[in-house]
């Protein structure tokens, strides 16, 4: 499971980010501080990127959506004006 480019189920996160937390603990009650670091490396890194991929989740203006599907549109005319006129080369 790639969690940067297809976040996981809510519920799965929340339980990994819990193991991960209580793991920090022990680690740090054990004194083992550089598994400690590591899992607080981990947890920061899931944090920016699940801050990240909230900020990209923004709606498009409506009049920016319709100039984007006419130029698809036009596109596609262009493409099948195109190939026509290979086709009749051949």
């Amino acid at each position: 499971m790639n969690w940067l480019k297809k976040p996981a189920p809510p519920l799965l996160r929340k339980v990994v980010i819990l193991t991960i937390s209580i793991n920090v603990v022990v680690m740090f009650l054990i004194e083992q501080y550089l598994a400690g670091i590591i899992f607080i490396s981990i947890l920061l890194g899931d944090f920016l990127n699940n801050k990240n991929l909230k900020k990209t989740d923004k709606e498009i203006n409506t009049d920016i959506a319709e100039a984007m599907a006419k130029k698809i549109v036009e596109d596609a005319r262009m493409h099948r004006i195109a190939r026509k006129s290979i086709e009749k080369n051949e």
